[in-house]
């Protein structure tokens, strides 16, 4: 009989990421930012606007009225790029605003890390 850590290895589903949803206040902003400013092409358009990054769908919903998206957002969202310096550079030479780079000491980039 199998132990419960080898049973739950061997039972573990194989998920994939399909899609990410945002709130946004903003529908006609947003969808500038994401299609001209990151290059995503628009899947859809419709109540939701719905992009494609590499077979995962990013949709951008309006926020139910009445209701406040927080100034930093209602979610984070990670995009692994090459190189983050000239990334940022060409972010800023679209007119976008971002944080500073910051690294960490001693922490590892997550292709890097053990993944258990």
């Amino acid at each position: 009989m199998k132990s419960s850590s080898e049973r739950s290895h061997a039972d573990k589903l194989k998920l994939s990421l399909d899609a990410v949803f945002y709130y946004v206040n903003n529908m006609e902003a947003s969808i500038n930012f994401y299609r001209n400013m990151l290059g995503l092409p628009l899947v859809s358009d419709d109540y939701v606007a719905r992009f494609d990054l590499d077979g995962v769908l990013i949709e951008l919903v309006p926020a139910p009225e009445g209701s406040a998206v927080p100034g930093n957002g209602n979610a984070r969202l990670c995009f692994a790029v090459t190189n983050i310096g000239e990334t940022v550079d060409r972010l800023h030479g679209l007119g976008v605003e971002t944080s500073d780079i910051f690294t960490k000491a001693g922490v590892l980039p997550r292709s890097r890390r053990q993944m258990s």
